[in-house]
């Protein structure tokens, strides 16, 4: 049996165990190794809000790398941060009116919870009841089932 992804720390490890997963076929320990490095990559900031869309961020990249071949990094939104930072940037994604390409890719990829607007739905306190509804109706519209993941403050 494959080694479980969760039970690992070591990013060169864990990139190993992608490489031959994804040489053996094995696409559900590919994903899984792509989830752990991300969460791993977010372990330097600070907890909630923060930790949670970083970790979208990096497993968003890691997608792009396992699809073009090359790391590639989200430079836009990395570059709105550095000038807003990231409650700013979770509170514009979950605003907007249109859904972001992040949002799309997350939720067809099995991860509505790390969109921003789920994300601004668990840290409710940090963000206005207009932030909070447009999250929560942009989740809906997706048909998300909001009941998989932990929506509590």
């Amino acid at each position: 049996m494959a080694t479980d992804p969760k039970t690992l720390s070591d990013p060169g490890k864990l990139r190993n165990l992608m490489a031959n997963a994804q040489r053996n076929g094995m696409k559900e320990l590919v994903f899984k190794c792509q989830e752990r490095i991300s969460e791993l990559s977010a372990l330097g900031y600070k907890e909630g809000t923060e930790r949670e869309f970083w970790t979208a961020i990096h497993l968003q990249e890691e997608w792009k790398k396992e699809e073009k071949g090359k790391t590639i990094r989200l430079s836009r939104t990395r570059d709105k941060i550095k000038r807003v930072g990231v409650l700013k940037m979770v509170e514009d994604l979950a605003a907007s009116k249109k859904t972001s390409d992040g949002f799309s890719h997350l939720i067809s990829n099995g991860r509505a919870d790390l969109t921003a607007e789920a994300i601004v739905l668990r840290n409710s306190s940090q963000f206005g009841p207009e932030i909070i509804s447009s999250a929560r109706m942009k989740l809906e519209e997706a048909n998300v089932d909001m009941s998989k993941f932990d929506l509590s403050p």
